[in-house]
């Protein structure tokens, strides 16, 4: 496993030769491989991967809505297409993957990225499982976070991408 990490390693810095990789933004869980999603954005934005179109969509159902995003990027003359997919039981994880619809994304992205580094079935991002999260960070009692204007209301969520053409 040692080995086949340090080759997911490689075939990162070889794409992005000038990204800063820390040790910590790749693991393993069992015998799979995880990358840190906002480490596979950087860096495949860094490499120049360009992300040009994003189609939200909520499907009510009768266990609650579950949020899918249609997610394309391009390089050079390749274009690359995914969805992603979150329900209320994925929200497990940190605290800025509350909102549904961002978790969609990130989910789409994470998996442009691994498609865009040619890494399908050998690696994933830590979004695409709570079970793949390295630490789970809970914040102390007495800690204020930051108000999310969008929580809870999903509508104003699908109404703002809607109006950005081009998300970035």
């Amino acid at each position: 496993m040692e080995n086949n990490l340090k080759e997911v390693v490689s075939i990162i810095k070889k794409k992005v030769p000038t990204f800063k990789l820390k040790e910590t933004d790749v693991w393993t869980k069992g015998n799979q491989i995880i990358i840190a999603s906002n480490t596979l954005i950087r860096a495949a934005i860094e490499a120049g991967l360009d992300f040009v179109d994003l189609k939200p969509q909520v499907i009510n159902l009768p266990k609650g809505p579950v949020y899918i995003v249609s997610q394309t990027a391009k390089h050079n003359n390749r274009t690359y297409t995914s969805v992603g997919e979150a329900v209320a039981e994925n929200l497990n994880g940190d605290i800025q993957f509350k909102n549904r619809a961002n978790m969609a994304e990130v989910r789409a992205k994470g998996r442009i990225c691994i498609a865009f580094f040619g890494l399908t079935g050998r690696a994933y991002s830590d979004q695409e499982s709570p079970d793949f999260n390295k630490i789970s960070v809970k914040p102390a009692a007495n800690t204020k976070l930051p108000v999310n204007q969008f929580a809870g209301n999903p509508d104003i969520i699908v109404k703002k991408y809607k109006e950005v053409k081009n998300v970035r």
